[in-house]
C-alpha cells in the first residue's frame, strides 16, 4: 500500500494536506525527508547502499527516508533508522542538525552517536542491500556521487563531525524554538543551517533615563561602532547567566539574574538575540572596560541613541525588531 505523506509550505509549516508517495507534489508544496548520520566511537560513519529496485540504485548514502503522515520528523528518523539498518534508538538519542529546502522537499538532518556490533545490523529488503562503516573522507566522496546531496551540505549540517575548531570558547546550538539541539560547537564555527547560536543584549538605563552604550574596540569587527552590551552565551549557560557575565566582563557593571527584565528574542541570520533591560545607577568608579572588547563607554539619552542608529554610528542587532522591544524606554515609533 502506498505511503501517505504530509505536505508543508515553503516555511516547513503543515498545510493539513496529504499526498500518496510517488504522486506529484503540488506547486508550492513540499514533503519532509529525514537523514540520519550514525557515528561510532572510532569516528566511523555508517553508510548503506540503495537496493537495485530503487532510484539511484547502488548509491551509497547515510540513512534516510520520507516522513509519513502524522509523524514528527524525529519520530520518522527513529523509524527509518530501525527499518533500514536494524538500529534501535530513542528520540532523545538523536541530535537535530538543521534543515534545508530543496525543490520539492525539506531535508531534516539528525546525528546519532552509537556503537553497533556488525551482527546487529539488519538491512531492509528492497531498500538497502549493503552497509559499511567509513571514514569522514570516504563519506564525503560517496556523497559526491549522489546528486541529491552535496559534500558541502553534509559538511555544513554536521560541523561537529567534519569541521575542526581552534576556539577555546564553545556554544550550544539551538533550534528555531530556542531549544538546545545537543550540539556544542567552537565559537569560530557556524551552526548548521536551520539552527542558531544564542547571544544576549543588555540595555542598562539609569534613573535619569539615560542608556549605557559601549564602543567596539579596534580589534573587533565593526571597530568604533557604538552598541548596547552584547555577547555570546557560552555552552551550558542560560541566557540570563550569559547576560550577567557579559555585562560584567565588558563594562564592570555587576548585577544578578533577578534584576534583569527579559524583553524578548530577535533572530538575525543564524543568531538569536535574547534582550534584557537593567535599571541601575552606575557610578563612574564601577565602569571597567574589557581590553580588546570595549574601547569607550557613555550614557546617552534615548533620542541620542536613535540618532546614532539613524546616522550609522550604532549597531542595534535586529534593527527595528530590537527597537520595538525597548519602545517604552526609547519612545520609539516605527515608520510606516
Amino acid at each position: 500500500m502506498a505511503e501517505v505523506l504530509d505536505l508543508v509550505d515553503g516555511d516547513g509549516k503543515p498545510l493539513n494536506r496529504t499526498i500518496l508517495r510517488g504522486g506529484g507534489i503540488p506547486e508550492g508544496c513540499y514533503v519532509i525527508v529525514v537523514n540520519i548520520m550514525t557515528v561510532n566511537s572510532s569516528g566511523k560513519i555508517l553508510m548503506t547502499r540503495r537496493a537495485p529496485n530503487k532510484t539511484m540504485a547502488g548509491c551509497w548514502e547515510i540513512t534516510g527516508g520520507a516522513k509519513v503522515a502524522g509523524e514528527t520528523p524525529v519520530a520518522a528518523a527513529v523509524r527509518e533508522l530501525f527499518e533500514e539498518t536494524g538500529i534501535r534508538v530513542r528520540e532523545n538519542e538523536l541530535i537535530f542538525c538543521g534543515s534545508e529546502r530543496n525543490p520539492h522537499w525539506f531535508n531534516y538532518y539528525y546525528l546519532c552517536y552509537k556503537d553497533v556490533p556488525w551482527d546487529q545490523i539488519r538491512l531492509q529488503a528492497g531498500e538497502t542491500d549493503a552497509a559499511k562503516w567509513v571514514t569522514r573522507a570516504a563519506c564525503l566522496n560517496l556523497v559526491k556521487m549522489d546528486t541529491r546531496r552535496t559534500p558541502e551540505s553534509i559538511r555544513s549540517h554536521y560541523p561537529q563531525i567534519f569541521c575542526k575548531s581552534t576556539a577555546k570558547e564553545k556554544y550550544d546550538v539551538y533550534d528555531a524554538e530556542k531549544r538546545k539541539t545537543g550540539t556544542v560547537l567552537g565559537r569560530d564555527l557556524k551552526p548548521p543551517p536551520g539552527t542558531y547560536k544564542l547571544l544576549v543584549t543588555v540595555m542598562t538605563v539609569n534613573s535619569s533615563g539615560r542608556v549605557f552604550m559601549t564602543k567596539r574596540a579596534e580589534e573587533k569587527k565593526n571597530p568604533g561602532m557604538w552598541e548596547l552590551s552584547t555577547g555570546h552565551a557560552q555552552a551550558g549557560e542560560t541566557a540570563k547567566e550569559a547576560a550577567v557575565r557579559e555585562l560584567f566582563e565588558e563594562t564592570g557593571i555587576r548585577t544578578d539574574a533577578a534584576s534583569l527584565e527579559f524583553r524578548g528574542d530577535v533572530t538575525v541570520g543564524y543568531c538569536i538575540f535574547s534582550l534584557f533591560l537593567l535599571r541601575k545607577d552606575v557610578s563612574p568608579e564601577e565602569i571597567r572596560l574589557q581590553a580588546g572588547e570595549t574601547a569607550d563607554a557613555k550614557w546617552v539619552t534615548p533620542d541620542e541613541l536613535l540618532r546614532m542608529h539613524e546616522n550609522g554610528e550604532a549597531i542595534l542587532y535586529g534593527d527595528a525588531a530590537m527597537l520595538r522591544q525597548y519602545a517604552d524606554i526609547l519612545a520609539y515609533k516605527e515608520k510606516n
